[in-house]
């Protein structure tokens, strides 16, 4: 019978106090990857390193409270609709390709103008200006807290 496992690394910090903080940046890596991998439909030995995934793990720690519910609010509105699953994986493609129209299209198997309006249903659902810096940040951030949560 074959197991699955997962290799993680934490946060490299000198001295025996740090020991704790770098188990657990560990299990929060290896709690992320493992989510992100059932999205994504792999399996079996997979690694996982805090150094690939950083921002989630260090966003991790606000997983409740008021401030939680508040930056989860955007990614709320999406599921709300009925094309919301459509239009998260959407966006998860479009961060994933580092916001290249082009890139993000090609990966989702769909037309340029499909994604155009994709992106624009998204705005409108959220309130958010995807051309505006901080709107984008703040849904990526949206996005990930869904992830680590």
């Amino acid at each position: 019978m074959r197991h699955a496992f997962r290799l993680t690394m934490g946060l490299a910090l000198p001295g025996i106090d740090a020991a704790a903080i770098s188990c657990q940046s560990a299990r929060s890596a290896a709690r992320i990857g493992r989510r992100r991998d059932a999205q994504t439909g792999v399996t079996g030995g997979q690694h996982t390193s805090y150094y690939d995934l950083a921002l989630p793990v260090l966003l991790s720690s606000l997983a409740s409270g008021w401030q939680a519910e508040r930056l989860r609010e955007p990614l709320a509105r999406l599921s709300r609709e009925r094309s919301g699953g459509q239009l998260r994986r959407t966006l998860d493609a479009w961060f994933a390709n580092g916001e290249s129209a082009t890139a993000t299209a090609g990966a989702l198997h769909i037309h340029r103008n499909t994604l155009d309006y994709r992106l624009r249903r998204i705005e409108e659902l959220t309130g958010l200006d995807l051309g505006r810096s901080e709107d984008r940040l703040l849904l990526y951030v949206s996005a990930l807290l869904g992830e680590s949560s």
